[in-house]
Formats: C-alpha cells, structure tokens, sequence
C-alpha cells in the first residue's frame, strides 16, 4: 500500500498523511483491495478544485473532493508493483467551512472526503438511495470512533 499526499505546508499540523494512510489501510483490507494499491491525494484550493471540476464535469463550481478512478483498468496485481487506484483533489477551503457548518473537527471532515474519494474511485457511488445508503453505512464503518466529532 502506497499513497502519495500533496498538501500546503500550512495544512502539515493536521497530520493528514499519517491520518489518510491508517484509513487507507483499513480500507484496503474491509474492501478486500490488492495490497500493493495506490493512491495520488492533492489537497488544494476552492480555486483549483473548480478548475478541475470544470474542466472533467462541466461544473463551474467549487467542489470539497473529486475523484479520478483507474478501478476499471486496474491491472492484475504483480508481486510487489503498485496498482494504481487513482487521484483525489480535496479542497481544504470546503474541508474547513463544511466542518464549521457541521460542528465537527476539521480532522473528521478530512477524513470523511478522504473515504468518500476512495470510495468513488473504487466503483461507489450515490445515485440511488440505496446505494447513497449503502456508502453512508461503509463510510460511517470505516472512520468508526478514530476521528473526534
């Protein structure tokens, strides 16, 4: 298991690397992903997460996180070669005011678009109720009691 965090230097007292990379662990195992996978994670601004999702969605909006799956062209796992799962983009402007408005950590927030990125990338998704349901039940399994509300 790999992951590969980009993030502004003021976001480092967060710890988000080591935070994201024991959720992804977790993941890793529940979702019965090769060992070796690996994921690119970009946390930036309103600004630039807009930018992507206009350009990939057609959304002129600013987003809290966007997904880029490679999970249907995944290779066969080969010894110990990275399997690339894909990319997350998560604005760390949304991260915050959304905490904010929910009144819980900012850690927590991070932490739930961190699982619902990875989710995205490896096939969930949220159209129907009952698969928003069934997301909301693995996320709420994932984070578990690990981040403070």
């Amino acid at each position: 298991m790999t992951l590969t965090l980009q993030q502004p230097s003021s976001l480092r007292s967060y710890q988000l690397e080591k935070h994201y990379e024991s959720l992804f662990s977790t993941m890793i195992k529940l979702l019965a992903l090769p060992p070796t996978s690996h994921l690119d994670v970009w946390v930036t601004t309103n600004a630039t997460i807009r930018q992507y999702n206009r350009q990939y969605r057609q959304k002129d909006i600013a987003t809290d996180v966007l997904s880029f799956s490679q999970f249907d062209h995944l290779p066969k796992a080969n010894g110990n070669v990275p399997i690339p799962l894909g990319q997350l983009i998560i604005s760390y402007q949304k991260a915050i005011q959304q905490a904010k408005a929910l009144g819980h950590s900012e850690l927590r927030e991070f932490s739930f678009l961190f699982v619902h990125g990875v989710l995205h990338c490896v096939g969930f998704d949220h159209q129907t109720p009952e698969d928003e349901a069934n997301m909301i039940a693995l996320q709420d399994k994932i984070l578990g009691k690990r981040v403070n509300v």
